[in-house]
């Protein structure tokens, strides 16, 4: 699948400016929607060929398959264009209107990252890292009564990301999670792939 990159533009997008259908993988990190969403762009858009965004290429480099990517993609987009689109007409390619993303963040989520809370408060074992039961504590506090939909987004989420991110021991790095916000795990996790692959 190939996706003409014009639409993202130096990690800022205007209302005219979409991310077009089946591009949002990233959107499983819906808490930072917007600033994850601007990472992944540029991950993906740094791996360009002729201005064309290889979509498949980017999911490749992370590690995730072709049927997982396209499902992901396709309920992501059906489910977040219109929160992202509001007052708009439907559109059949359900655009993610990336200034408009946080519009699309969903209830039961972890919050907003902060350095230590998390970890604080769920990590028993290692202090510096979450294992699979520390990760649903987490998921599970943080839920709201009769939420069942945005349990399952978070859920999926969080989920993805400890698969992803998790060391051979099975945790969830600190700095995993912090490298999500700056762009910086992606990159490394490609890098890693890419090495162990060679």
């Amino acid at each position: 699948m190939q996706i003409p990159i014009d639409c993202v533009h130096q990690n800022v997008a205007t209302p005219s400016q979409y991310v077009p259908c089946f591009f949002q993988w990233l959107s499983y990190f819906s808490h930072c929607f917007s600033w994850l969403l601007r990472q992944f762009t540029k991950f993906c858009r740094d791996l360009n060929f002729n201005d064309v965004l290889r979509l498949w290429a980017g999911f490749k480099q992370l590690g995730i398959g072709a049927v997982e990517s396209l499902a992901s993609a396709t309920l992501i987009h059906t489910a977040l264009s219109a929160k992202t689109r509001p007052g708009q007409p439907f559109d059949i390619k359900f655009p993610i209107i990336i200034e408009n993303i946080k519009l699309a963040k969903h209830t039961s989520d972890s919050g907003v990252y902060d350095d230590e809370a998390i970890f604080t408060i769920h990590a028993h074992v290692k202090a510096d890292a979450l294992n699979s039961d520390e990760l649903d504590e987490l998921l599970k506090s943080n839920r709201k009564a009769g939420d069942f939909k945005n349990w399952l987004a978070a859920s999926t989420e969080w989920k993805l990301l400890y698969r992803l991110g998790k060391d051979v021991n099975g945790f969830l790095p600190k700095e995993n999670i912090r490298n999500v916000y700056d762009g910086s795990f992606f990159h490394q996790l490609a890098k890693q792939l890419n090495n162990t692959s060679a």
